[in-house]
């Protein structure tokens, strides 16, 4: 084998070995993704938003960034892309909600699921 075929076949195998590399660190650590699983609104996302969002002078009847009281008022954010951008961006629930100041990456990607499967009052 000459000079030129033995640098190919090293390059070949650092390349392989890359790619095999990252792929191997793709998975549903704490932070990564996850594969959807059809989360149920009354049974999953109800309960979430219930203890961190629609709280007295946050997410209620009546408030300027949206009712998520109700499935409806809920189901309007996450149509109109507000609910996912928030909840992605780490906004939501804000650091002076007085309740939970953070929902965790599993929440995060439950609520993302439900959008992802558009939403339904299932």
């Amino acid at each position: 084998m000459n000079h030129l075929s033995k640098h190919c076949i090293l390059v070949l195998i650092a390349s392989c070995l890359s790619v095999l590399f990252i792929l191997s660190s793709c998975g549903d650590d704490e932070g990564g993704t996850t594969p959807c699983t059809s989360p149920s609104y009354s049974t999953d996302i109800k309960p979430i938003i219930d203890e961190s969002c629609a709280l007295a002078g946050c997410h209620v009847a009546g408030f300027a960034d949206g009712d998520y009281s109700s499935y409806q008022g809920l189901k309007d954010n996450a149509d109109s892309g507000t609910l996912d951008a928030q909840i992605t961006a780490g906004n939501m629930p804000p650091s002076n909600s007085p309740g939970p100041t953070s929902i965790s990456n599993a929440q995060v990607n439950l609520i993302k699921c439900w959008i992802a499967d558009g939403a339904p009052n299932n």
